[in-house]
């Protein structure tokens, strides 16, 4: 894996790089320190992943926003931010700019490797499932081309370019098997650079052996293979596969691909699987170019089997169930047969399924249960992997009888490659209904009908694993975006209900309290007595699933061991299968997903996993909002007990008459107002009212007999009451919470000349928010009766202020509160209420 790195600051660089280094996972990490060295890096290609600083981009903060959202980077793209910078972080996230973030700190950066893991993971599923399609695209594509193809040549040519193209190979060649001589005679040669007209004996050369064994053969160096063919010396490839071309178990030649250029290059059971699949196609090919050449010869049956393969072809579709339909009509109207079956194997533990019936009398026909290992024609042809033709059933002891007027028999195993994958089966009422002719036809149908329901198989797998794929991606970006369970819960149920075709879905929440499971979200229900009724854990399908934490599989809720307690959820819905999953996260049951049919449903394994990955992700969800709710409420809690603290205080200081009463809610009221129309951000306002609050706290270490003593101070008593603020930070600065609200505490006596104290801060180095009270406590100071002195008029006390403007006040702020003043036309009522 491949690390594009963009970081200037050499302890961020270090720290992500020892991380990354020491981490146990393949990975190739590539540095720059300029916005440009990675643009021109990143042009280059060949990076899995980007890691970006975002200190690294040039410029302020919007500029580097620009910066990074004209980066232009194609891969999953990591941003390094500091804790302040969070939320723009998931505002990106969101908005699809990058691929994920980590905060800039030494706990937090240790997630990069497992980012860069979940990448990789990914970009090897995403290039998996891309070469999948490339190759079902390439199959597709030949088999559509070869439909209209009838010269041998011309078709084992475009073949051969197809195989080159595809695998990624030097040379392709085919051989073709002469049955009168007995001999493989090369057909097709694209990059070997030898004549076409070699032919060698069977079990002369690879391609010999592998039309005696008729299984793949394959050399990782054939010049060191000691019974390589003498007339091939000359040609300097190095590995070789070779498959058999084979159609209905008959030799049809040999398919081979050589690799020249690449000395490194080993070829796997991948690509043994792929040329098998272009074999097959090729066998098929040349197959049905001989057949044709024999209905030009006035051949029906040949007729009837090009009809049948190109109505099997105009039906080619990744819905197996429709193609196996599809084959048995077929093979009804083409071939005038009575009746045709065809069964598929299915499942881990392989089991057989009647998948299509079809014929005139086919609904006399009643569904026989069979097992691979039981009695009957149709398991007897799929051990065997032969074609059983029984001319009379009534002399046969393997027959298993299923029409009472079947007279003969014919099972045709399907087979993709050397694997059996079904049968068809067909019956006649007449004995000895299939002959030599018809059978030979019959199987090559069946070769082609096995090669179209694997090609189907094969892309409604891929189609379904893409869509789950998706469906995890959705409900991924979901949790992502939204805090909210409900919005999550709703997209979840409608991915679960959409993508795995279920009727409907809910997920029931467990109330830790009352240990019992209630209804949370639901899709697709009828009624409502699915959200009226809670189960108690044991009761019913989805308490069950709770109690043993495992699914409770339920095709049939009629043939239900379980007892349900509560029909009266599901009494207006004609439910026929339930599936009910357990939701757990970190040890805990948080709930239960039931999934509803209306039609029986039989769950595969693959199914079942998916849907317990499903399961879990929700349940993680759930936590993660609980989690996310009990913080809130404690950060609540914890707020309110903190702000009625700081109400305290500041009823104490004015019980002990450190200040006058209400002076402190008025002074901070008034000083928010003020910082808010001069800009400060809503956050800081709180801090600021606190501070306001709370900005004489470190009078209460004062001595009462200092500071209520009725005449004038000492000096060393007035260095004593001058200490306060300085108590004020350490008492507040000793409390997270409060530590940002100790500014005004500490510096509202500083002065802008400097003459202030405790440390004589002048003009800006004075925090703004302590510049704002010193304004607004001189203006209510003055405008309050003094044991000194009665109250100022409020035009004495503004151009006292105005007076004072650069001396001992900010000039910016003076104008801004005198503004304020003259805008309030509430200040002198409320002043007046204070009096009273």
């Amino acid at each position: 894996m491949r690390v594009l790195i963009l970081c200037n600051a050499f302890r961020m660089r270090c720290a992500v790089l020892d991380i990354l280094q020491g981490w146990d996972y393949p990975c190739e990490l590539v540095t720059t320190e300029t916005l440009s060295d990675f643009q021109e890096k990143a042009s280059q290609g060949g990076f899995d992943a980007g890691l970006v600083d975002f200190r690294a981009l040039p410029g302020e903060e919007s500029e580097r926003l620009q910066a990074l959202m004209r980066l232009g980077f194609q891969k999953p793209l990591i941003l390094v931010v500091s804790a302040h910078e969070e939320k723009l972080a998931l505002e990106l996230l969101g908005a699809g700019g990058i691929w994920d973030y980590v905060i800039r700190s030494t706990g937090k950066i240790g997630k990069l490797p497992f980012l860069l893991q979940a990448i990789n993971r990914r970009a090897v599923g995403l290039a998996e499932a891309q070469r999948r399609a490339d190759e079902f695209a390439a199959l597709y594509e030949i088999s559509t081309q070869l439909s209209g193809e009838r010269d041998i040549q011309s078709t084992l040519s475009l073949i051969a370019d197809s195989i080159r193209q595809t695998m990624q190979v030097s040379s392709a060649f085919i051989y073709l098997y002469d049955e009168k001589r007995n001999s493989l005679d090369l057909s097709v040669s694209k990059g070997m650079g030898y004549a076409h007209n070699l032919s060698l004996q069977l079990g002369e050369g690879l391609a010999g052996r592998v039309s005696v064994t008729l299984k793949p053969l394959m050399l990782k160096n054939y010049r060191k293979w000691k019974h390589r063919v003498k007339l091939l010396d000359g040609i300097t490839y190095s590995s070789v596969l070779e498959v058999p071309m084979l159609f209905g178990g008959m030799l049809i030649g040999v398919m081979g691909v050589a690799e020249i250029k690449n000395e490194a290059r080993a070829f796997t059971g991948q690509d043994e699987r792929l040329l098998s699949l272009f074999a097959a196609q090729a066998a098929g090919a040349v197959h049905n170019t001989n057949l044709f050449e024999a209905i030009q010869q006035s051949n029906q049956e040949l007729n009837r089997l090009y009809r049948a393969s190109d109505a099997l072809i105009s039906a080619i579709s990744s819905d197996v169930d429709m193609m196996c339909q599809k084959i048995a009509q077929i093979v009804v109207s083409e071939f005038r047969q009575s009746n045709c079956s065809l069964w598929l194997l299915k499942g881990d533990i392989p089991s057989l399924h009647r998948m299509a019936l079809a014929g005139t009398t086919s609904s006399e026909i009643y569904l026989k249960p069979l097992t691979v290992d039981g009695t009957g024609l149709i398991p007897k042809a799929i051990r065997t992997a032969q074609i059983v033709n029984v001319p009379d059933v009534s002399a046969e002891p393997d027959y298993l009888a299923g029409w009472t007027a079947a007279r003969s028999e014919l099972v045709l195993p399907l087979k993709s490659g050397e694997r059996v994958i079904g049968a068809l089966d067909l019956q006649s009422s007449e004995p000895g209904a299939f002959h030599e002719d018809e059978v030979r036809v019959l199987s090559q149908f069946a070769s082609r009908a096995s090669l179209m329901l694997e090609h189907a198989r094969l892309v409604s797998e891929t189609e379904q694993r893409l869509q789950r794929l998706s469906v995890l991606h959705t409900v991924d970006i979901a949790v992502a975006s939204s805090l909210d369970l409900q919005v999550t819960l709703k997209v979840f149920l409608e991915q679960v209900t959409s993508q795995l075709h279920v009727d409907a879905a809910d997920v029931l929440l467990l109330n830790p309290y009352l240990q019992v499971l209630e209804f949370a979200s639901g899709r697709g229900f009828r009624g409502t007595g699915i959200r009226r009724v809670g189960l108690r854990i044991g009761e019913d399908f989805a308490g069950n699933a709770a109690l043993d934490r495992k699914m409770v599989s339920v095709p049939k809720i009629d043939l239900a061991k379980i007892d349900i307690s509560h029909p009266e959820r599901i009494a207006e819905e004609d439910f026929v299968s339930i599936y009910a999953v357990p939701l757990i996260a970190r040890g805990k049951i948080k709930g239960v997903m039931e999934l509803f049919f209306r039609t029986q449903f039989d769950a595969d394994m693959e199914w079942q996993n998916f849907v317990e990955t499903l399961a879990r992700q929700v349940a993680v969800t759930i936590d993660d909002a609980h989690l996310f709710e009990r913080l809130q409420q404690s950060y609540t809690e914890l707020t309110l007990a903190y702000d009625a603290a700081i109400e305290g205080w500041a009823r104490l200081l004015e019980l002990r008459q450190f200040e006058p009463k209400g002076h402190g809610h008025y002074v901070s009221e008034m000083v928010v107002e003020l910082a808010r129309r001069m800009g400060v951000s809503e956050q800081e306002l709180k801090n600021i009212h606190r501070g306001a609050i709370l900005h004489d706290i470190g009078k209460l270490a004062i001595p009462d007999r200092i500071l209520l003593k009725p005449g004038g101070l000492t000096e060393e008593e007035r260095a004593i009451v001058n200490t306060h603020p300085t108590i004020a930070r350490d008492l507040l600065s000793s409390i997270d919470y409060l530590r940002p609200a100790a500014i005004i505490p500490y510096a509202h006596h500083e002065k802008w000349d400097g003459s202030g104290y405790p440390i004589g801060l002048a003009g800006e180095q004075i925090p703004l928010a302590a510049r704002i009270f010193s304004v607004v406590d001189v203006w209510d100071t003055l405008l309050r009766d003094q044991p000194y002195r009665p109250a100022w008029s409020e035009a004495d006390a503004v151009d006292y202020i105005r007076s004072r403007a650069g001396l001992d006040f900010d000039p910016l702020v003076t104008n801004a509160f005198l503004a304020f003043i003259q805008d309030d036309q509430n200040h002198i009522a409320s002043r007046s209420d204070d009096k009273i």
